[in-house]
């Protein structure tokens, strides 16, 4: 099953973010423990051990881009693919035992060896742990069983190293047992979505899982090569303590890495099950923002790195400074490989095009490691790198505007909404690790929108009967001693968090209540309306009163008497958002138990202004008595009222509003007459939406009245 809590990309990055900041923290410490307490030497036979069983990981890691492709393209359950897994599973534990084996025979027994033989089966099922939760929209827990594994991690690597002195055999240790643990979790939660061991279809399963794992296991272990050749020649040619001093470069730069893939995980899923063209801006886009992330982290990491690591992993590492430098800038260019790999598997099911890319960058590395390498040491090894990831990244580039029609432009200069939003979310980052404040009115009502036309006749006798918390982008004058304010962005989730923190209900006002360019409107009140209803579902606030619009009936004959049953049929884009936001609340009330009273309002003013009042007029007390019976009211669920007053020509029944206690005291008889000369006349006497509805028609009035094909 899926978390339960929706979320967008953003959301999601963010969180896996965060995850993967705690996970290389953890990881980073680890290391340095290793460091100061066994050396050069030490360090290399640590990170040498992960380096070798990111062997077996890439022969059985192709059955992960192949989980993500069953489970989102093909729509398969995990019981289906679950015994095939075992079968790979059971193969490659045999082959790298039989392997270990046989070099142990060769060379006698070491405390390395039987650690990567003990350590093969937890390295393969982790191997397919993201890309199952991945898959199955489970990014929690992926991010809570990797941060407490790498925690448990570094509190064994403490442990084996620094208080009982084990050397390498005890961190070595430590890091196969955190291993298993993690990995247990992940087989418990398939066996939990129903994963079972049967050899029904097994054949048939297996060559499934084969047909499209075994090109992604070839990605899987030539990207390994790219991303370790390095590392072998240099070993092969320095040996392990030169190889240890590197790999701190070379964990730094992984960091990096590692700061965007939340990115691509977090998108993979709905990259592989998009049409073209979303899913070739959702690359596009995805791409162009971690590597303007990359981008600025790697200016940071540039500047301290000397400092940093001779402060942290002493002057014997020194060394390591100037290949680290030389490393970014082919960092930041490869940084979106991953989602370009998405792109490329799971939309395309082209898998063998990453193959591709990954040998030409093998071979370009390979090539410049052997020239540079025996003269410049540790600065050709990261040289030959940079080279090699830059010329993926270009490959990656031109296949992909190849196959989408998207520029290159778009893909790698970065605009300053995507630095507003890396702002954004280091802000919400900031913001969440800070303690929750304290609700700034306890038992109150929030009103959004509160300096707009409505709230301004309505607030006044709305705080005679609650304390009220009002919030919008100014200030309103002269507040009651029963009003507070807040200034709040309704666009923004943590913001209405705060206000709606102690709440006993909501009454959302705020929206762009004119025609306006459609994505002013959609930022107001569509991305509006979503903080406030997530705001109060996140801090329990159960009652939501929704201000929506009597123009969702707008093109409706002036003859046809409605009640809340009659399909919408708004008269204006402003129109529309609101016919989206009852959707939303409904929604939100089915799904996560909000209890929520949309009121399409008529039109509110102190007495009757127009024409077509005499239809739609809502005087604000009424309007407040009907406001405060959503509120008051038990129980209810979801509801859409009309909001008008007791007009005798009134278009909408007020019965439903009526079931929630409202009786309206107010009603206009009589109106001012219509003004002659308006654009479209015709239109706007026959329609319920007047000027609105009039405003810009083109369409056919007859087609319109009838509402049938011709």
């Amino acid at each position: 099953m899926p978390d339960p809590a929706p979320q967008t990309t953003g959301a999601k990055a963010l969180q896996t973010f965060v995850a993967r900041i705690a996970v290389s923290a953890f990881g980073i410490l680890a290391g340095i423990v290793v460091a100061r307490t066994l050396g050069p030497d030490g360090k290399g036979v640590y990170s040498g051990l992960q380096l070798l069983l990111a062997l077996p990981v890439a022969l059985t890691g192709g059955a992960g881009a192949a989980i993500t492709y069953l489970l989102t393209k093909e729509r398969r359950a995990i019981a289906e693919i679950f015994p095939a897994l075992a079968v790979l599973f059971a193969a490659c534990t045999l082959l790298c035992g039989a392997a270990a084996c046989t070099y142990a025979a060769l060379h006698g027994w070491n405390a390395e060896t039987i650690a990567f033989a003990a350590s093969v089966p937890a390295a393969i099922v982790l191997a397919w742990q993201p890309s199952y939760y991945a898959a199955t929209g489970r990014l929690r827990t992926l991010n809570a069983q990797t941060i407490a594994q790498s925690a448990a991690t570094l509190a064994g690597v403490m442990l084996t190293c620094a208080a009982f002195r084990w050397g390498a055999p005890g961190a070595l240790a430590a890091w196969v047992v955190c291993a298993y643990g993690c990995a247990a979790a992940v087989v418990a939660g398939m066996v939990a979505d129903g994963a079972r061991l049967h050899v029904r279809d097994l054949r048939a399963q297996v060559r499934s899982l084969a047909q499209f794992g075994s090109q992604s296991a070839l990605n899987t272990g030539l990207g390994l090569l790219n991303y370790r050749i390095d590392s072998l020649v240099l070993a092969a040619f320095l040996g392990v303590a030169s190889f240890g001093v590197y790999s701190i470069a070379v964990n730094v730069g992984e960091m990096l890495f590692m700061l965007v893939r939340p990115l691509n995980m977090a998108v993979a899923r709905e990259i592989g099950g998009a049409d073209l063209e979303r899913s070739g801006e959702l690359t596009a886009y995805t791409i162009r923002f971690g590597v303007t992330l990359a981008l600025l982290c790697a200016i940071v990491a540039f500047a301290i790195a000397p400092p940093a690591i001779h402060l942290i992993y002493g002057d014997r590492f020194d060394a390591a400074a100037l290949p680290l430098r030389l490393l970014l800038p082919g960092i930041v260019a490869f940084a979106g490989a991953g989602t370009f790999a998405s792109f490329f598997m799971f939309q395309l099911a082209r898998p063998l095009l990453v193959a591709y890319i990954n040998l030409v960058m093998i071979a370009v590395q390979l090539a410049g490691c052997f020239v540079l390498v025996p003269h410049y040491a540790m600065a050709g090894a990261a040289v030959a790198s940079s080279i090699a990831y830059i010329a993926g990244a270009i490959a990656n580039t031109m296949l992909f505007c190849r196959a989408t029609g998207i520029r290159a432009s778009q893909i790698w200069l970065p605009r300053p909404r995507d630095l507003r939003r890396i702002a954004q979310a280091a802000s919400e980052l900031l913001q969440s690790m800070r303690r929750p404040a304290p609700p700034l009115l306890s038992g109150g009502v929030l009103v959004t929108g509160a300096r707009g036309g409505v709230a301004s006749l309505i607030r006044r006798d709305l705080a005679r009967r609650y304390s009220l918390l009002l919030s919008d982008r100014a200030k309103p004058k002269d507040l009651s001693r029963k009003e507070r304010f807040a200034r709040a962005d309704i666009r923004s989730v943590r913001a209405m968090r705060r206000l709606a923190r102690g709440m006993r209900a909501i009454v959302h006002l705020a929206a762009v209540s004119k025609e306006a360019e459609f994505e002013t409107i959609v930022q107001s009140n569509v991305r509006g309306l979503h903080a406030v209803l997530e705001a109060a579902r996140l801090e329990g606030v159960k009652r939501v009163v929704f201000a929506s619009t009597g123009h969702l009936m707008g093109f409706y004959s002036r003859e046809t008497y409605l009640d809340e049953r009659a399909a919408p049929r708004p008269d204006t884009a402003y129109a529309v958002s609101k016919g989206f936001g009852e959707l939303l609340c409904r929604y939100y009330a089915d799904k996560f138990g909000l209890e929520i009273v949309c009121i399409r309002i008529g039109h509110v003013s102190a007495q009757p202004e127009y024409d077509i009042d005499k239809h739609i007029w809502i005087s604000p007390r009424d309007l407040t008595r009907l406001i405060g019976a959503a509120i008051e009211h038990e129980p209810v669920h979801f509801e859409i009222v009309y909001g008008v007053s007791a007009n005798p020509q009134r278009f909408w029944s007020l019965q439903r509003a009526r079931k929630l206690g409202y009786e309206p005291i107010d009603g206009a008889e009589q109106a001012p007459p219509a003004k002659a000369g308006a654009a479209n006349a015709h239109v706007k006497e026959l329609l319920q939406g007047d000027s609105f509805a009039a405003n810009g028609f083109t369409g056919s009035v007859a087609k319109v009245l009838r509402g049938v094909i011709e």
